[in-house]
């Protein structure tokens, strides 16, 4: 099944954990936009933690998958179960060798940021605070993007305080992996409904058959 659903026309599909009810407005627009594209996208709840661990089966498998997914931690601070995961994700205290524990929803995620990539499996995690991350989870992650943050959040995201002085409306984007300069941007705004329908029917001509 969690192949069917990571499986899109084109061999792309995109997982979308929220907090928010599938009937809010936000999951209503993202439902919308889903339908106009020739990959699916879905939305799951936090505690579906058979997603994560059909994930992780896919990357302990060590097969090449004709599927390539897009994870998405939409709002994790609001996450509860997910969140507490996130932030005591590589301090827990290493078992003896040869024990052979019960997997944990901890270890899946842990597999999936750190050797998902590899199998078609990319992971993005949006939170408006630092607090749902434990400290060594950004270092998995090559591009970052930062609003204004504290000297410590600033190191933590970007790897240096230049996010303190970052003027209201702007954020920053860091490449990590290619070792670049932090790029200031300005992001985008809430979405206009009548821009989103003008865009949706655009979607939906390019990929009609």
């Amino acid at each position: 099944m969690l192949e069917e659903y990571c499986k899109g026309k084109n061999g792309i599909g995109t997982i979308i954990f929220s907090a928010k009810s599938r009937k809010s407005d936000e999951a209503m627009l993202l439902t919308e936009l889903a339908k106009s594209f020739p990959n699916r996208v879905i939305l799951v709840g936090d505690g579906e933690n058979a997603v994560l661990e059909g994930l992780a089966a896919r990357v302990k498998a060590g097969a090449d998958s004709e599927a390539s997914t897009l994870l998405v931690f939409a709002g994790l601070q609001r996450l509860g179960n997910l969140r507490v995961e996130f932030q005591n994700l590589f301090s827990r205290m290493t078992l003896p060798k040869g024990s052979a524990p019960a997997a944990s929803l901890g270890d899946s995620l842990k597999l999936i940021l750190e050797d998902g990539s590899r199998f078609g499996i990319h992971t993005l995690v949006v939170t408006d605070s630092l607090a749902a991350l434990d400290r060594q989870v950004p270092n998995r992650f090559n591009l970052r993007v930062g609003f204004r943050l504290t000297d410590n959040e600033s190191h933590l995201v970007i790897g240096s305080k230049v996010a303190e002085d970052v003027d209201d409306g702007f954020a920053l984007l860091v490449d990590k992996g290619e070792s670049s300069e932090p790029q200031e941007f300005r992001p985008y705004v809430q979405i206009d409904p009548l821009w989103f329908s003008e865009q949706l029917s655009t979607l939906k001509a390019r990929f009609a058959p």
